[in-house]
């Protein structure tokens, strides 16, 4: 049994994951989207699924899954607001592009706040987005999922503008003696909330570390910002 490079982004066979079943997966993930994508596959194989049927599903699945990955900055498997806010900043500052077959209704989506949309995206209201309710939930913000959709890097399936926290980290630990002291003590709390007590760059920066963690107000958001009159495009 065989499920072949199912993923649209093709990367280099050093950043293959290997799955359950023989499936290789060509896109470098973590350890706990790896795991969920075994999970994934074993749950496929008990309901009986054909290889054609799995490899559809985790092929669609797959590009909200990698997004997903890279904006769980702590790797927890749930997205904070902190979180959600911080790739909001990192989204074009425009209004989305209709998806193939336009939008639904046939008009753009009115403009969504900032919690209405963290709600929906939260489904069982426990205050973290998870991986299930990521994937479930995101068509339901058209104009979020066409914002993520047009930024995204066709080669890398990732945020093309995202800043990481491991390059975040990078460039204060580079200044050195340079930093400041308001840069120093950003350095020393990324680390501590990350766990971290070397100089090694972690992942993403929580809110108070960085400023794009700051969310934008809702107005801001381009995610579900349609019509023109109602979120001015940057």
């Amino acid at each position: 049994r065989a499920l072949a490079a199912f993923h649209p982004y093709r990367l280099p066979a050093p950043h293959l994951s290997s799955m359950g079943g023989g499936v290789s997966i060509p896109v470098p993930l973590s350890d706990v989207r790896q795991e969920d994508l075994k999970a994934k596959y074993a749950k496929f194989i008990e309901e009986g699924l054909s290889e054609e049927d799995i490899n559809t599903k985790l092929t669609k699945a797959m590009p909200g899954l990698v997004v997903f990955d890279q904006i769980d900055c702590d790797h927890t498997g749930k997205v904070s607001s902190r979180e959600l806010k911080r790739t909001l900043r990192a989204l074009p500052r425009k209004k989305p592009t209709p998806p193939e077959g336009g939008w639904p209704d046939g008009k753009p989506p009115p403009f969504v706040p900032f919690d209405a949309m963290y709600e929906t995206l939260d489904s069982d209201g426990d205050g973290e987005i998870s991986l299930e309710e990521w994937l479930d939930n995101l068509s339901k913000l058209p104009g979020l999922e066409s914002a993520i959709n047009g930024a995204i890097d066709p080669v890398t399936g990732k945020l093309k503008d995202y800043v990481s926290l491991e390059d975040r980290l990078a460039e204060l630990v580079a200044k050195g003696d340079d930093a400041t002291d308001e840069e120093k003590a950003k350095i020393e709390s990324i680390r501590a909330s990350l766990g971290e007590t070397a100089a090694a760059p972690a992942e993403e920066a929580p809110a108070e570390e960085a400023p794009a963690e700051e969310a934008a107000p809702a107005e801001e958001a381009p995610a579900e910002e349609a019509p023109a009159e109602e979120a001015p495009a940057e």
